[in-house]
Formats: structure tokens, C-alpha cells, sequence
């Protein structure tokens, strides 16, 4: 840690380190931090009086938030094919400056395998953290031969990739007896026969790919392939067919129910053939519907990452993949929700978008899609027998296993009820039932949308909630990060403010909203966090969350009823015109709109329902 600016030499317990601190009227303030988590016992002596005395200071500091992971047990060879590794692995998480994030119980690790070797990699394939450390149980490895320099690679959201040492797996044992083609003890993934797929070209169905099961890390995965040659003709033709400017969808209908994650595989010639269509790539898998418009793969600087040239997109393939978690994962994802007063109300499912190609030397290299421009859809089928207004709000679950609030949907198709979760990311994602009723609002008119609000988790603090109080500029970037669902516990963004803390209340949501262009702060540098917004400040943030929500509105004229618009500022009427239009913010009378008047806490819930109701990314 540090004093007073000045770096603590831990070798100088016991012997003393001399620090120059500032007396004023007696009185010397120095800034002690300390980055090791766990009890400390420092000792403070003034040098210069008459008759000193050491001082102690005794310290516990707890551990921050995740930031890196190490193999703290590595893996050793298994005694035979088909046999478990004789160690097994274990992954702990650790904050900033390495101490073990003793109170991380929710991360989840998942394991593959690392290098390009002829072997499969058997047991769970993840293992969720107790007391910051992820251990794996069963792993095992099997191969038809000798395998040299086997080796794992573990990866967890939000922190860099870690592999293990290498290994050999041994040849499989020799069969015993006269030459006979005996079974072997080993266990072999086995791929089964491939299976014809139906994909959908804007309504017109075309046997047009395979489906194959096989085992990969573990796991029962079917993995499905598209005929480029079939699907391409069919786009063309649905594309001469469109002559009403209807949008175009291609859907993969996965046959396979049983296994426990789907890949569809699509060649990026035919992605940046979609994207320059327009169409949509829907992936259907039991319960789940993945919807996502074909621009969104960003071909061309996938391409560009990878180091393929635009005439060989064909070498690039995008895997859009769907997994449903293992029974000891939702567990603990059930035991955090129950542990908030929620339930989750279907288990929770992961997306994943990954583009690969082999490079010439027969390495794979790979870039993660995680990232959207637009909302990206997950459709899931809500389950028989479970009541539909018992959904709250999707939710999506952060690095640190706590879950944020994404906007969702609920409807009703050919009787059937369905939850559509809409979010700018990949990661996991699952529903909970979450009503909360705000006890400040009880008579209030903002009542149904603080509670909407509050039940959401974009109200964070419901139990202090000052319906008329003015809200903060914090505050206020918070609501409008979580609303549009984009909070994510224990993520890094840049900061660009000289007075916002990384470490400070609001922080996160401050940096986030400034990395989406929500907020932009002062000419000085400065946001000003605990500064009361204006209303017309608070419309340009709105203004600019439209802009992520991609809406606009169509009542132009309506900011003319307003007697006292003339008061608005320049810089502000623009995003106050178009907020009015869209119907996100209303007047503090029929005919005033205050723009210099502080926003109350009320108004703020009121105006973000409203903007996700216009953006049809929430019920009314």
C-alpha cells in the first residue's frame, strides 16, 4: 500500500520507514491505503517531538471485485485413456492486487480444451466458485493415441483467459487376445450420423444443412451446418420475391432437444450476404428463440481482427451458440435470487457468438461477438403451467453472479405465452418474479412506475426512495443505465471525469452511461455527480438513450403547448423537442414544462417507463 503518497516497504516492519507528513495547527491528514486484504497492524511514531509513542492502527481491508484469475492447482496427466486427470484444477479469482475474492461464490468457470491435439475432453465442464476458488472434479481426457502437450484453457466473463501446463494422455490400452477387435475400455466420443435440417427462408422451408450430436468438452452438443451452395440460391430467390420491402428472416429450427448446448455454423460469405439483405438469423432450439439481425456479426471487422481478406470470408466461420447451464450452476444462480427476495422463474440460458478460422500453420484463431449495436433478441417460450404475470423482468447475470435487469416483454402467440428479453450483449440470461411495492408512494401519481421501476431493479434503493425529492445527476445516470439494461456489476470502462471516483457510489453507471454517449458531462472535465440535474438536462439524457433504443418520435408539434418553452436553453432544444415528440416526457402542468426546475425522483421514474414503453422494449 501507500502513506501519504509514499510506497509501504513491508521489509521495514519492525525497523521503521520514515514518511514526511504536513502539521498544520497540530493536526497532520495523510492518505493510508492498503492493498492486502486481511488484518494489518501499522505503527505511527512522530520523530521530532520531545517524547514520542507508536501509535497502532489495526486494519482488516476486505478484497475488491474480481479482476484476474489464477491456477492455483494445475493439472497432472491421467493414469490411463479415458481416465481422469490424476490432479484436478483448481481456478481462484482475485481482485486487483491479487488477494482472493473471498466472498465470490457465484463466478462461473468454464474449461476447454486449449491446444490443437486429437483428444476429448470429458466431465463438467464448469464449476462455480465458493470462496473465490472454482473446482473441478471429474475431468478426464480420451484419444485414440498418444497425446503430448495437452492442454486446458479456463475462461470466466469479464477476465482474461488462463491455460494450463501441458500434459501427456497415454495410448489407449492394447486389446488382450488372438487379434480380436474387442471393445475397448476407453470412453470415445462417438458423432452420430448426420441428420437433414429444414431452415427457413422467409416462410419457404429448404432442406438446406445437417445436424450432428457429438461430445465436446463434456457436454452432449449438436452442431448444425448450412449447404451454402442450397441456402445462397434460396436467399436470392426470397430476395426477388420481396418486392414490398418486408423485412427478411432466415430461421434454423433445431430438431434436437436433448443435448445440452446447439451450434448453428454459418460461413461468413453468407453472413456478409445476409447483412447486405437486410435479413435476420433466428436460431430456434427447444424453448429458445436467438434473434439476431445479420449486421450484427460486423463481418468485415471480424474479418479484419482475424487477418482474412473480404474475397475469403469463406474461411471464416460464425458460430452462434446456445447452452443450457448445469443443474449446479442454476442452483447457485437460484440461491442468489432467493437471497434478494426473487425467484427465477425458468432456468437460465447462455449465448454465445464466436467467429473462427484455421490459419495456415493449422492453428485456430477466434474472435468473441459480445457486443451489439442493437438490441438483440432471446425469445424464450414461457413454460406450461406457469402464470405469465408472474415474469417481473429478464434478467442478465453480471462476472460476479449478481443479476441486472435487461428489458423484457411478455406476450401471447397461437396460445402460447413468450418472455422477450432484449439486451445489447451476450452472457446468461433467465426471467424472475420480483414485485416490489414502494412504500413512499403509496397515494403518489407516479405510483404505478415507481413500482414497476422498483420491481425492475432500475430503482435500486426503493426503501430510501424520495418520490419529490430532487434526484441527483448520479443518481439519474444510474436509472438510465440500469433501465436500458446495460449495467453490469463488476465491469471496467474508462473514465473521463476528474471528479468521479472509479471506486465512488454511482461510479459504475456513470462511466457507462458516458462510454454509450448518454452523458457527456462539463467543458471542464467534470460531471458533477452529486449536483442536482435540471429537467432540460435530464431530457438531453434522454434524448441520447433514444438514440440506443433507435426511437423517434412523431408528435413534432407538441412542444408548442408548452407557454414557457421559450425559456428552454439552445444548447437544449433540440433534445428537448425530440423527447416531447416521443411522448418520454411530460409537462409539470399541461402547459409548463419547467425546463430550469429540478428533476424529482418521481418525474425520473415516470419519464423512463415512458421511454421504454415507446420503445416497445416493455409492456404498457
Amino acid at each position: 500500500g501507500e502513506f501519504n503518497t509514499v510506497a509501504l516497504d513491508a521489509n521495514s516492519a519492525g525497523g521503521g520507514q520514515v514518511i514526511s507528513v504536513t502539521f498544520t495547527n497540530g493536526v497532520a491528514t495523510a492518505n493510508l491505503k492498503l492493498n492486502k486484504a486481511g488484518s494489518q497492524t501499522i505503527g505511527f511514531i512522530v520523530a521530532t517531538v520531545t517524547t514520542s509513542s507508536t501509535n497502532t492502527l489495526s486494519v482488516t481491508p476486505t478484497n475488491g471485485t474480481a479482476a484476474s484469475m489464477s491456477v492455483t492447482q494445475d493439472i497432472t496427466a491421467p493414469a490411463s485413456n479415458g481416465g481422469s486427470f490424476a490432479q484436478q484444477p483448481k481456478i481462484t479469482i482475485k481482485d486487483t492486487y491479487g488477494n482472493i475474492c473471498t466472498g465470490d461464490n457465484a463466478t462461473v468457470v468454464t474449461v476447454a480444451k486449449e491446444d490443437a491435439g486429437t483428444w476429448n475432453l470429458t466431465g463438467t465442464a464448469t464449476a462455480m466458485t465458493s470462496s473465490g476458488v472454482a473446482t473441478f472434479t471429474n475431468l478426464g481426457a480420451t484419444s485414440t493415441a498418444a497425446v503430448n502437450d495437452a492442454q486446458l484453457g479456463f475462461t470466466a466473463t469479464g477476465l482474461i483467459k488462463l491455460t494450463s501446463t501441458t500434459v501427456t494422455i497415454p495410448a489407449p490400452a492394447a486389446s488382450s487376445g488372438g487379434g480380436s477387435s474387442g471393445s475397448s475400455s476407453s470412453t470415445t466420443t462417438t458423432l452420430s450420423s448426420s441428420d437433414p435440417v429444414i431452415v427457413i427462408v422467409n416462410g419457404e422451408e429448404q432442406n438446406a444443412g445437417t445436424e450432428t450430436k457429438s461430445i465436446e468438452d463434456g457436454k452432449s452438443t449438436v452442431t448444425v451446418e448450412v449447404n451454402n451452395t442450397v441456402i445462397e440460391s434460396k436467399i436470392d430467390e426470397a430476395i426477388k420475391k420481396n418486392t414490398n420491402g418486408e423485412d427478411n428472416l432466415i430461421q434454423v429450427p433445431v430438431a434436437d432437444t436433448t443435448s445440452e448446448v446447439v451450434k448453428v455454423e454459418l460461413t461468413g460469405d453468407i453472413v456478409k450476404k445476409l447483412e447486405e439483405n437486410n435479413f435476420e438469423v433466428s436460431v430456434k432450439w427447444d424453448n429458445v428463440e436467438y434473434i439476431i439481425p445479420a449486421e450484427e456479426f460486423t463481418i468485415s471487422k471480424v474479418a479484419e481482427n482475424l487477418g482474412v481478406a473480404e474475397s475469403d470470408l469463406v474461411d471464416i466461420k460464425i458460430e452462434v451458440k446456445i447452452t443450457k447451464l448445469d443443474e449446479s450452476v442454476i442452483e447457485k444462480y437460484n440461491e442468489v435470487a432467493n437471497a434478494n427476495d426473487a425467484e427465477i422463474v425458468f432456468p437460465p440460458v447462455a449465448f454465445e457468438v464466436v467467429a473462427k478460422t484455421t490459419q495456415a500453420d493449422g492453428s485456430t484463431s477466434e474472435v468473441g461477438i459480445n457486443k451489439f449495436n442493437n438490441y438483440v433478441e432471446r425469445v424464450i417460450e414461457i413454460p406450461e403451467g406457469l402464470d405469465p404475470s408472474k415474469i417481473t423482468t429478464g434478467i442478465v447475470f453480471n462476472a460476479d453472479g449478481t443479476y441486472s435487469h435487461v428489458p423484457t416483454t411478455v406476450y401471447q402467440k397461437d396460445g402460447k405465452w413468450y418472455a422477450s428479453l432484449n439486451s445489447l450483449t451476450n452472457s446468461t440470461y433467465s426471467a424472475i418474479w420480483n414485485p416490489i411495492t414502494v412504500k413512499s408512494v403509496h397515494n403518489h401519481w407516479a405510483k404505478d412506475a415507481v413500482n414497476d421501476m422498483a420491481s425492475r431493479l432500475v430503482i435500486f434503493n426503493p426503501e430510501e426512495f424520495d418520490p419529490n425529492k430532487a434526484i441527483t445527476r448520479a443518481n439519474f445516470a444510474e436509472y438510465i443505465v440500469r433501465a436500458l439494461g446495460l449495467y453490469r456489476e463488476g465491469s471496467t470502462h474508462k473514465n473521463n471525469f476528474k471528479d468521479v471516483s472509479i471506486t465512488g457510489e454511482r461510479s459504475l453507471a456513470i462511466l457507462i452511461a458516458s462510454e454509450y454517449g448518454i452523458i457527456t458531462g462539463y467543458p471542464d472535465e467534470t460531471f458533477r455527480p452529486d449536483q442536482k440535474i435540471s429537467r432540460e438536462e435530464a431530457m438531453a439524457m434522454y434524448q441520447r438513450a433514444m438514440k440506443i433504443t433507435k426511437l423517434t418520435g412523431s408528435d413534432t408539434t407538441r412542444y408548442e403547448k408548452y407557454t414557457d418553452y421559450a425559456t428552454v436553453s439552445s444548447w437544449a432544444d433540440t433534445h428537448v423537442k425530440e423527447v416531447l415528440s416521443a411522448h418520454v416526457f411530460n409537462g409539470t402542468s399541461t402547459n409548463t414544462i419547467s425546463p430550469k426546475s429540478n428533476l424529482t425522483y418521481a418525474e425520473a421514474a415516470q419519464a423512463i417507463k415512458n421511454l421504454l414503453v415507446e420503445s416497445k422494449l416493455i409492456n404498457k
